[in-house]
């Protein structure tokens, strides 16, 4: 997904013990070109509701690899793996992805990820 610090996106449904790969390559509103992420870290958090009482169901960071940053490229690549899903229960999560560099957090992405029932174990 290219994404211009855009908001509000809904990803694909997910399934308890599936594997998740979300591409991400940030790119310049204006030139189009993708913006170095030299020096960042990222992480993402998927929850049940956004007023943040509720404990995460899901965290990827680039402290434990589930995020890679490519800085060149503009390209962020969250995996998640069937370990870290398998305890989803379907429904409707929220989730956000934040950069981070010298001390200012920005949240460049934002929207919703639908669980989906699943029969196989």
């Amino acid at each position: 997904m290219d994404a211009y610090f855009q908001k509000g996106i809904q990803l694909e449904p997910l399934a308890p013990g599936e594997s998740l790969y979300l591409p991400v390559t940030l790119k310049d509103e204006v030139s189009g070109l993708p913006i170095n992420l030299d020096g960042y870290n990222a992480k993402m958090q998927v929850r049940q509701t956004a007023d943040g009482a509720d404990p995460a169901l899901l965290t990827f960071s680039t402290d434990d690899n589930s995020i890679i940053i490519t800085a060149v490229t503009g390209l962020l690549e969250i995996y998640g793996t069937p370990a870290m899903t398998v305890d989803l229960q379907p429904g409707m999560t929220v989730w956000d992805l934040f950069i981070y560099k010298d001390g200012v957090a920005t949240k460049i992405l934002y929207g919703t990820l639908p669980i989906e029932p699943s029969v196989t174990r």
